[in-house]
């Protein structure tokens, strides 16, 4: 009777691993497209869905440096949103980014990702995003951006 038990407990948590991990990616491809809505948000200039992708407290900062001194540039979400819808008609504000890395716990995610910023087609800078996002009622919201910033001769282009 106790080998029984034993093995059906055995059973019983390996085939929940699966679950689990499945669970866990399938966060994870949420998360992602939250970010992933951001992106497409600023190239369509839709307003309407970086408001829903950016949690309203959320904090925007740069970080940036001109000869060796570090700074740092902090933007709300109301202003940021007024920047994209603004842009240059017919400029195209796309970030293009690699592989990102997806933290996740619970309601709390976390991706850091290396992007190259272009206008058009006209490469702009580098750098790498660090966001932070919370699962709410609404889905995955960005509660923080951090970016840093490198101009194309730090690019490696």
């Amino acid at each position: 009777m106790r080998r029984t038990l034993l093995l059906l407990t055995i059973v019983l948590l390996g085939s929940s691993v699966p679950a689990v991990a499945q669970d866990a990616a399938a966060q994870k491809a949420a998360v992602m497209a939250a970010v992933q809505k951001l992106f497409d948000g600023m190239r369509a200039r839709d307003t309407v869905a970086l408001a829903q992708v950016l949690d309203s407290s959320a904090r925007l900062v740069t970080t940036f440096g001109a000869n060796g001194v570090p700074d740092m540039d902090v933007t709300a979400v109301p202003v940021f949103i007024h920047i994209v819808a603004t842009a240059q008609p017919g400029q195209l504000l796309d970030e293009r980014i690699d592989t990102p890395v997806v933290e996740l716990e619970d309601n709390l995610a976390s991706v850091w990702v290396k992007y190259r910023f272009y206008i058009g087609e006209r490469f702009s800078h580098c750098g790498v995003d660090a966001m932070q996002l919370a699962r709410t009622i609404n889905g995955w919201q960005i509660i923080a951006l951090a970016d840093t910033r490198r101009m194309p001769a730090e690019c490696g282009t």
